[in-house]
């Protein structure tokens, strides 16, 4: 199981942007705080959960990944990897899956300057291709209009920061070499977040006069 945010329609893919061509360089500047993971229980690629709503995640840690088609020199796009974790509270309220570990990744920029991102999808604003970061920064508490310069010291302040989202259960996806889209395999499956959103904070109920008389 990936557990990675789905980035979506197979449509929108670029027919370069091949996973078999890939090559993920993690961004050597990132600095992440020792914190205790001692506790965590990572799934493994095979693994899945069943479906719920509106878990509580803390992010563990934020960096980013940049990807660079094979025999390329130029880099084509860059995402934000997030490890999350399930809070104490778990999936149900009681604790199932506490500590357990997702991997969301999420689109952050594109290079406009060395390959042709001019699709709708990929527009300034308003492409689809910027939903999930747009859903992020408002869980996380960010403005999008515009979104915080994505620098070491923004992606060290995700540490320890909350969110709600749904965990679905989806098809597992692979590259078709001959189509150039992304197809279900049939049997297996993978987790994914959706529909990321603030935790909610608890206040104290208002008091009228008349309560308070």
């Amino acid at each position: 199981m990936s557990n990675e945010v789905d980035t979506d329609v197979a449509e929108e893919v670029d027919i370069n942007d091949v996973p078999q061509s890939a090559s993920d360089n993690t961004d050597d500047d990132v600095a992440i705080p020792g914190e205790d993971v001692s506790e965590a229980q990572p799934m493994s690629d095979e693994d899945w959960i069943e479906p719920a709503k509106g878990v509580t995640f803390e992010v563990i840690k934020a960096m980013i990944d940049t990807y660079t088609p094979k025999d390329n020199t130029a880099w084509m796009k860059r995402s934000l990897k997030l490890y999350v974790q399930v809070s104490k509270a778990g999936v149900d309220g009681k604790g199932r899956y506490a500590k357990k570990m997702f991997f969301p990744r999420i689109l952050v920029q594109v290079n406009r300057d060395d390959y042709d991102f001019t699709k709708a999808w990929y527009a300034p604003k308003t492409g689809g291709a910027w939903g999930e970061y747009n859903e992020l920064l408002g869980a996380l508490g960010f403005p999008s209009n515009p979104a915080p310069k994505n620098d070491k010291a923004f992606r060290d302040s995700l540490v320890g920061r909350k969110f709600t989202a749904d965990i679905s259960k989806d098809k597992r996806q692979t590259f078709d070499q001959v189509t150039k889209k992304y197809v279900k395999i049939d049997g297996e499956f993978e987790n994914h977040l959706r529909n990321l959103k603030p935790v909610k904070v608890a206040t104290a109920p208002e008091t009228t006069e008349a309560a308070v008389a």
